[in-house]
């Protein structure tokens, strides 16, 4: 008969000697990544309010990502889709309404949403 040593969600104990580094895990240049606090729920069930956005603002392929965005001053988290020379700014949840992005629009795109930190409760 075999005995096999049981492990705490698959994780053998010479892994647990090994530190675990946030910043190394989700931060990929330290100069561009910026934390923000989500506030609404435009984005759930992905995101939901009160989840901590890290966003790295040196990624330049924007298309089907999760950016954030300042439209008049107002910061947004919505998927950025590119149709051309069209940018549309879409939530997650479909109570809330897309963004056609016009050049009249005072839109500043701040960066990509590269991860998310939740507390459980």
């Amino acid at each position: 008969m075999s005995t096999t040593k049981g492990t705490l969600f698959g994780i053998s104990e010479d892994h647990q000697e090994r530190s675990l580094s946030l910043d190394q895990h989700f931060i990929k240049n330290k100069t561009s990544t910026f934390f923000f606090k989500m506030e609404d729920k435009a984005q759930t069930p992905l995101i939901l309010p009160g989840d901590i956005l890290i966003v790295d603002r040196s990624i330049r392929h924007l298309d089907q990502r999760i950016v954030i965005a300042s439209i008049y001053g107002s910061m947004i988290c919505r998927y950025l889709f590119k149709k051309g020379q069209s940018v549309l700014l879409k939530p997650g949840n479909q109570n809330f309404e897309s963004i056609w992005v016009t050049e009249e629009m005072d839109m500043i795109l701040f960066g990509v949403v590269t991860a998310i930190a939740r507390e459980l409760n």
